[in-house]
């Protein structure tokens, strides 16, 4: 079996080299946007997603608006509107040109590993699911020089099966979370990240003593949600309801920190419209209890993008709905507040919010010691899991631990974040502002 634990240099992957000039996904050193500029940026997508021209404002900096699509991720959106004629600035069109085609290659050498990956997987009887990245582009943008994305993430049953794969396909580095340290272990349950061709792959598998929303979203639907590939040239995605789910619950686990993501499921929405039962969506997401948080994204994705994309349930209120607003805001978005601070005391703040994240992001009619609070059970399982521990009764106690004394912390944490810092203050009376509007 291929050693995935060695420490030996690796090569660059295929995108550190072909991206190496382009900017990072971080925002927080570009200059803010104003109000002016943001309704602009917005309107970038829905130009493109509408096939209109893009009318700028006068005073808006295009070349800092294509920065900040760059780093989002959709920068083949300006190339595709100047060349409809539906822009009428072309002093950058090389740049815009340059992302287009990169796109495009980096696409095709993705979807080249992912029908080996499959290949593969058929052969020795793996049932496996690509999802995000590659999927999103078949699905959903059609165009794949519209979006990047930076890896190929594989769900698969078990960490055996995992192990299989990489063995057979011969990728030749990568670390498994279950070898790293502690942090790693609690925050990264079931991933290993190898290499092919120089392409990053993290592969996720179940675990049974760690959970979170996205294994127990596989547990319930195993049969539904992995399948052994067919021979055909096409994608093993999960089917799109499930694939909703998967979109919502990855956004609100990081905090919907890229604007590319509420991009992703309005365009997947249109394109699988047909074949969508949202009631069944809502099911599922009240039984993960993201129920007001999808509310939220929902909300947002009418408000700034596409008056077309359905409401999912209705918001209730609890302790945690400012954050909540906070979370899926522009401000959040576009890093004026940011849960992922890098200086000052908020690094340190941030480091201790991160695992209580769960807490932040469920619905707060659940947080009590005599439901299924189910952030106190992910807490709990991946402590254990990352401590190497095992058994029911300890799971239990350390759920109930977490509740008694972590939940006070966590709502001292949210009294901080909330009411102390004054700009995510500001941010939230603004973002509740635009709710009640």
């Amino acid at each position: 079996m291929t050693d995935i634990s060695h420490k030996k240099k690796r090569k660059k992957t295929f995108q550190e080299e072909n991206y190496q000039d382009s900017p990072s996904w971080g925002i927080s050193h570009l200059p803010v946007l104003n109000e002016l500029e943001i309704t602009a940026f917005f309107d970038l997508f829905k130009a493109w997603f509408q096939n209109r021209p893009w009318e700028l404002p006068e005073n808006v900096n295009l070349n800092l608006l294509s920065e900040y699509a760059d780093r989002h991720g959709f920068n083949g959106m300006i190339h595709i509107l100047s060349n409809k004629k539906k822009i009428n600035y072309q002093y950058n069109k090389s740049s815009w040109d340059q992302r287009y085609f990169t796109n495009l290659l980096y696409h095709q050498k993705c979807m080249n590993i992912c029908y080996r990956i499959q290949d593969i997987a058929r052969n020795i009887g793996i049932p496996m699911a690509i999802i995000k990245g590659p999927g999103l582009t078949i699905n959903g943008y059609l165009d794949p020089g519209i979006r990047s994305y930076s890896d190929i993430d594989i769900i698969v049953e078990s960490i055996e099966h995992a192990l299989k794969l990489i063995s057979t396909l011969g990728c030749t580095w990568g670390s498994d979370h279950y070898k790293t340290g502690f942090r790693q272990r609690f925050l990264h349950p079931g991933r290993i990240h190898t290499s092919l061709n120089g392409w990053e792959l993290e592969f996720c598998y179940f675990v049974k003593s760690s959970r979170e929303p996205l294994f127990d979203l596989i547990q319930r639907h195993k049969k539904r949600f992995l399948k052994i590939p067919d021979s055909s040239k096409r994608l093993s995605t999960p089917e799109p309801n499930l694939h909703v789910v998967i979109l919502i619950q990855h956004m609100a686990y990081h905090l919907c920190a890229r604007l590319i993501w509420f991009f992703d499921i309005i365009v997947f929405e249109r394109h699988n419209r047909k074949q969508l039962d949202w009631f069944w969506i809502e099911k599922e997401l009240a039984t993960l209890q993201l129920a007001n948080i999808a509310f939220l994204i929902s909300q947002f994705c009418r408000k700034h993008l596409s008056q077309d994309f359905p409401l999912i349930g209705t918001e209730k209120s609890g302790w945690n709905s400012l954050i909540q607003r906070a979370i899926v805001s522009t401000d959040q978005i576009f890093s004026k507040i940011s849960l992922y601070h890098k200086k000052g005391w908020r690094k340190y703040f941030s480091f201790i919010l991160a695992p209580a994240r769960f807490f932040f992001i469920t619905d707060p009619t659940h947080h009590s010691l005599f439901k299924k609070n189910l952030p106190t059970q992910w807490m709990a399982s991946r402590l254990l899991f990352a401590m190497g521990i095992r058994g029911n009764f300890i799971f239990h106690f350390f759920a109930t631990c977490i509740f008694i004394f972590g939940f006070p912390l966590v709502r001292i944490l949210e009294i901080i974040w909330v009411h102390i810092d004054q700009s995510v203050h500001f941010s939230i009376k603004k973002a509740s502002k635009h709710v009640n509007d």
